[in-house]
């Protein structure tokens, strides 16, 4: 979850993809309407990136961002992912943007 104080704000779901090639694959990270272009989603990013680089479990973190989710895109960029050029058969409509820790 991601709070600002007490209020539960957004939310990130992570998972460990152990099949080659070995990643933590970002499948979501939400963030309530009335609480977008705050802030919360890069902090919340930054932190995750950095956790993730102390714990070394693999190599590099996946994001599939929708390609009209210009926002997301940035952010994602922002924080030091880069766009691939993977596209998946069964969602040729997101973009594959990775971060190598």
């Amino acid at each position: 979850m991601i709070y600002a104080g007490e209020m539960a704000v957004g939310a990130i779901l992570l998972e460990d993809l152990e099949e080659e090639p070995c990643c933590y694959h970002l499948h979501e990270l939400l963030i309530d309407g009335k609480y977008q272009r705050k802030g919360f989603g890069i902090q919340a990013v930054t932190l995750l990136l950095s956790r993730l680089k102390l714990e070394r479990k693999y190599p590099r973190v996946e994001a599939a961002v929708h390609e009209e989710k210009w926002g997301a895109i940035r952010l994602f960029e922002k924080a030091g992912f880069r766009m691939t050029s993977y596209i998946d058969s069964a969602a040729p409509w997101n973009r594959s943007m990775v971060y190598e820790l």
